[in-house]
């Protein structure tokens, strides 16, 4: 286990890079982070996001799927993974990422929302109903379905 500083350095290191516009530097300052702590899930979640703004959809997408494994309760990695699958193509991909974290989370309208919509666009009109029924359904007060 690597000490507090050496982990307190990294995230200063990554914080720099993001906020002063240097995404390579970041992207090994969170290689870095990946090998100090390689089961804290939030390095792999904020390395994918940083790869999917800088269109390495494939890195990204094995990042937030190395991230899944490790926290399975964090829902932005499921809405990552899945906006990363569907941009690549894999729509059943996006839609099976997503109907799992329904089953763990079925309080969650915006989790349904963004089935509903996922579905819209695969013309799944059916299944976007149901599940944009069902965000209705646990958020009464959503008005950006």
């Amino acid at each position: 286990r690597k000490s507090f500083l050496e982990v307190e350095g990294t995230e200063l290191r990554v914080a720099f890079c993001l906020k002063e516009g240097f995404p390579d530097s970041a992207a090994v300052a969170f290689y870095d982070a990946t090998q100090l702590e390689p089961k804290d899930a939030r390095w792999w979640y904020v390395s994918g996001v940083v790869a999917h703004q800088q269109k390495r959809d494939a890195e990204a997408r094995t990042d937030f799927k190395t991230a899944l494994s490790i926290d399975k309760l964090y829902l932005p990695i499921r809405y990552r993974l899945a906006d990363v699958l569907a941009s690549q193509g894999d729509f059943d991909g996006a839609r099976k990422v997503l109907l799992e974290a329904t089953k763990d989370n079925p309080e969650h309208g915006e989790l349904f929302a963004f089935l509903g919509r996922a579905e819209l666009k695969e013309r799944r009109y059916d299944d976007a109903i149901a599940h944009l029924q069902q965000a209705l359904k646990a958020a009464p007060q959503a008005t950006a379905l």
